[in-house]
């Protein structure tokens, strides 16, 4: 009877103790699920604020107020013209951009009303400190 009883102390303890595994693993598994469900949450609201941004910084403007390059090419906003930059030749850099007039400054300044930035690139003829200053400009003001 010794025997047996001692057999059945035993079963319970493994019994208890594999009890215990389970309902921590079940614990683990739904703490788990809940992270994921905090990292999927974070992630749409991250997207949907990207979104928001996005639509603040391409903000549509009238065709009338699109910049128009010597070369007849329309930009529909600063970013465009960060992005075209590069690939303009120095003649065109030199039309818009003379000792006396910035063009690229004015259009920013008068149609974006975006006064900071235009003064900043009022300072440069360099297409591309004019390009990291835009670029900067939107990573200040829309993306932290």
């Amino acid at each position: 009877m010794i025997i047996i009883s001692k057999i059945k102390e035993v079963k319970v303890k493994n019994t208890t103790s594999t009890d215990k595994k389970v309902k921590s693993k079940r614990q683990t598994t739904k703490n788990n699920k809940q992270e994921t469900n905090k990292i999927n949450n974070k992630k749409k609201s991250e997207s949907s604020k990207k979104r928001i941004i996005r639509k603040k910084v391409f903000e549509a403007i009238p065709e009338e107020k699109f910049f128009i390059m010597v070369d007849g090419k329309r930009l529909k906003h600063y970013i465009e013209l960060a992005d075209e930059l590069e690939h303009f030749s120095r003649e065109t850099i030199n039309h818009h951009i003379t000792p006396f007039r910035h063009d690229f400054a004015n259009w920013i300044r008068d149609v974006f009303e975006e006064h900071e930035l235009a003064d900043k690139i009022l300072k440069t003829n360099n297409p591309h400190k004019i390009r990291t200053i835009i670029y900067q400009h939107i990573i200040r003001k829309y993306l932290r």
